[in-house]
């Protein structure tokens, strides 16, 4: 078990922000402060956790995968959206990617565009 706030610290002192860079923190441990369900959260702009804590192992890598992704979304200043299907749907849990696939609505996907062609 680890405590969010304490994990937060330790990342913190260890990266520094940088706004080219995203930190994915992917834990086996449970984190405590984290909630019922919620295996995934975005701290900062360019930094997120990840917990494989309690996934059913047969959905381990689709799982950490799509709750990954969706942090990074976080990171790429994505909100959460209510699209059944949509990568960014709230609340992100490990179920939701269970089948492996990975797919934002075309809201998010012109969001997306519009932020990598601005850079």
């Amino acid at each position: 078990m680890v405590y969010l706030d304490d994990l937060q610290g330790e990342l913190k002192k260890h990266f520094t922000y940088d706004s080219k860079e995203i930190i994915l923190a992917i834990l086996p441990h449970y984190v405590l402060g984290f909630g019922d369900d919620l295996a995934g959260l975005t701290l900062e702009p360019n930094l997120s956790i990840v917990s494989a804590y309690g996934i059913d192992e047969r959905y381990l890598s689709q799982a950490c995968v799509g709750i990954s992704l969706h942090e990074i979304g976080h990171n790429l200043g994505l909100k959460h959206c209510r699209n059944e299907g949509c990568l960014m749907k709230a609340p992100c849990k490990p179920k939701n990617f269970y089948n492996g696939v990975y797919r934002l609505c075309k809201e998010h996907e012109n969001k997306l565009m519009h932020i990598k062609t601005r850079k």
